[in-house]
């Protein structure tokens, strides 16, 4: 299938926002916005969003991808995944008024971009899909307990650690006080993560509870944010029962790492990206 890459301007508030759309030359009834993480620009870390957009325009998804306010060639303020609310409204506003056969919408995101995703989309009923990428929801007692499960039960059972550590190779002293600090934070989860209805892991919650569309998660094996989700819900039980849904599908990618940076993991994202997408929305 051939495929056109048309750069557009659009407006957002005062600011203008740049993006590339992926057009197959069938047209299309689903089409995808490929939200970007931050610091990070519409191509992606090693060219990966180009290469996503362009394997599922390939296929027949018309893809979106932009930039944000004060982000690659869009003008306007630096701004966090948490205030790019208008920038998802415009550029979803500006996609549905230039394709209007397209009649389901996915955002796609990866990391904080994911979560991004899930505050919007809980809130706009035209958004009939999510595909989320180890999702964001940091707290600094969720960071240190994917610590202690991910780096330090693994030493514990590691022939090599306990070599260098009777070989003098060890800074015993250092890595006694980093340990104890991991525990002192990992201790605060009793206060941070269940009382607090400001925190990422309460808000995430509610916007998948409130969200009625389709959700797709791809987890990392070997990722520290993707650790912590996978915490997340085996410490909550209301998290727990939304992602079990029928709604909702699960993957894990055991060797892959945050950004699925090689070929093959990249490869794996793309193909999980579509065959989703087909098996659940029509494509012409």
């Amino acid at each position: 299938m051939n495929v056109a890459e048309k750069p557009v301007v659009f407006n957002c508030g005062d600011d203008e926002l740049v993006g590339i759309i992926h057009q197959p030359d069938k047209p299309t009834k689903t089409g995808l916005i490929l939200v970007v993480g931050g610091p990070q620009y519409r191509v992606g870390s090693h060219r990966q969003f180009v290469l996503l957009a362009r394997y599922l325009a390939k296929n027949g998804v018309t893809v979106f991808r932009f930039d944000y306010r004060g982000m690659g060639d869009s003008s306007g303020e630096l701004r966090t995944f948490e205030s790019i609310r208008e920038d998802l409204k415009a550029t979803i506003s500006f996609f549905k008024t230039s394709y209007r056969k397209i009649e389901n919408f996915v955002l796609w995101g990866l990391c904080d971009a994911a979560t991004a995703n899930v505050f919007y989309a809980c809130n706009d009923p035209d958004i009939h899909g999510l595909i989320l990428l180890n999702p964001w929801i940091r707290t600094e007692s969720g960071e240190a307990g994917a610590y202690i499960k991910r780096y330090y039960s693994s030493q514990i059972i590691n022939l090599d650690f306990w070599k260098r550590l009777i070989n003098g190779e060890v800074a015993i002293t250092k890595s006694m006080l980093s340990f104890l600090s991991i525990i002192k934070k990992y201790k605060s989860k009793n206060t941070e993560n269940v009382g607090d209805d400001e925190s990422l892991p309460v808000r995430f919650l509610q916007g998948i509870k409130k969200y009625r569309g389709k959700v797709l998660i791809v987890l990392s094996g070997n990722d520290i944010t993707a650790a912590e989700f996978k915490n997340q819900v085996a410490m909550n039980k209301d998290l727990k029962r939304e992602l079990a849904k029928t709604s909702v599908t699960t993957i894990n990618i055991k060797e892959a790492n945050h950004t699925f940076s090689s070929k093959d993991w990249r490869s794996l994202v793309e193909e999980l990206t579509f065959e989703w997408i087909s098996d659940n929305f029509e494509l012409s």
